[in-house]
C-alpha cells in the first residue's frame, strides 16, 4: 500500500521510537569494506538523532585514513554547506532542530566522495523519505557524482508517494542484509 509522505514519517517515526536505531558499528564494518569508501577522499556523515543510525564509526575511521569528513549545515533555500568534523567538535541546535558546528569551517568536496545519509525510510528502490526539508534532494541532484548510502531497519522500508523533487540513493543496506544498489 502506497501512503503519502506524511503518514509514512507518522508510522515510520512510531516505529524508531520503539526501536534502538541501526547499529553503527555493524554499518561501519560493512562500509569500510566498500570500493567507494576505500576511494573516497571526502566522507559526508551527520549528527544523528536519536533514531538515526550513528555515523561516527566511518566518521572515525575516514579521519584516521586522512580523508576529509564533514557534515551538513542548512543555508537558505534548501542548500547545505559542509563543515569540517572531528570528534568533539563543539556543537549547536540550528532552527531546524539539527546539530552543527558552532564556528562551521567549510570544505569544498573533493571527488570521489562517499556520503553517508540519515533517512526516516527509503522505499525498496531507494528514494529517501526524510524529514520534509528537501535538503538532501537538493544536495543529491546538484551533486551527482557523489555515491549516497543509508542504512536502515527492515520496517523503514515503506512505500510512499514520491515528488519530483525526491533522488535515489545510490545504494542502502537493510540491517542484517548486503548493500542494494540500483534497485
Amino acid at each position: 500500500m502506497t501512503m503519502d509522505k506524511d503518514e509514512a514519517r507518522k508510522l515510520v517515526i512510531g516505529l524508531l521510537r520503539k526501536e534502538h536505531p541501526v547499529d553503527g558499528k555493524e554499518f561501519c564494518s560493512i562500509v569500510k569494506d566498500l570500493r567507494q569508501f576505500q576511494e573516497a577522499r571526502t566522507v559526508l556523515g551527520y549528527v544523528p538523532f536519536p533514531s538515526e543510525a550513528d555515523p561516527s564509526f566511518i566518521m572515525d575511521l575516514a579521519l584516521s585514513e586522512g580523508k576529509a569528513v564533514a557534515i551538513p549545515v542548512c543555508l537558505e533555500e534548501r542548500l547545505m554547506g559542509w563543515a569540517a568534523w572531528k570528534p568533539g567538535i563543539e556543537l549547536v541546535k540550528t532552527e531546524n532542530k539539527t546539530m552543527a558546528p558552532i564556528k562551521p569551517c567549510f570544505i569544498d568536496i573533493e571527488l570521489p566522495c562517499l556520503a553517508i545519509v540519515p533517512c526516516i525510510g527509503l522505499d525498496r528502490e531507494g528514494y529517501r523519505l526524510g524529514r520534509g526539508g528537501g535538503f538532501y534532494d537538493v544536495f543529491l541532484k546538484s551533486n551527482p557524482g557523489v555515491f549516497s548510502i543509508a542504512m536502515i531497519k527492515s520496517f523503514q522500508l515503506v512505500d510512499f508517494d514520491r515528488s519530483s523533487l525526491d533522488q535515489k540513493l545510490s545504494g542502502f543496506f537493510v540491517e542484517g542484509q548486503d548493500l542494494q544498489e540500483g534497485l
